[in-house]
């Protein structure tokens, strides 16, 4: 199935800041302070962190996820992620494996 390309965060976070009149929380590929501080700049209240996140001692995190995460962070194979369906139904971001092949 084909997902039409997606826009970064950053990049509509003013534009909606603009449109409405209530607080906006920016979410999608922010992992450190640069990319709070970036979404906080383009007006954002909040932001919502939690990839980020999976590999802390206190999630459940498989061993097999634990280092795909690791790998795709040092730029490796595991890097290579598609958009699928197959999960929930919905569009979501995934490492391509089988299942999505």
């Amino acid at each position: 199935m084909n997902f039409p390309q997606q826009i970064g965060t950053m990049s509509p976070v003013p534009q909606i800041v603009d449109a409405v009149k209530l607080p906006v929380m920016a979410a999608g590929g922010i992992g450190d302070a640069r990319g709070v501080l970036a979404a906080s700049a383009f007006g954002a209240s909040a932001v919502q962190m939690g990839t980020v996140f999976l590999l802390a001692d206190e999630t459940k995190t498989s061993a097999l996820h634990r280092k795909r995460l690791k790998e795709a962070a040092s730029g490796g194979d595991a890097a290579e992620t598609a958009i699928t369906n197959v999960f929930s139904g919905r569009p979501a971001r995934g490492f391509v494996a089988r299942v999505m092949r």
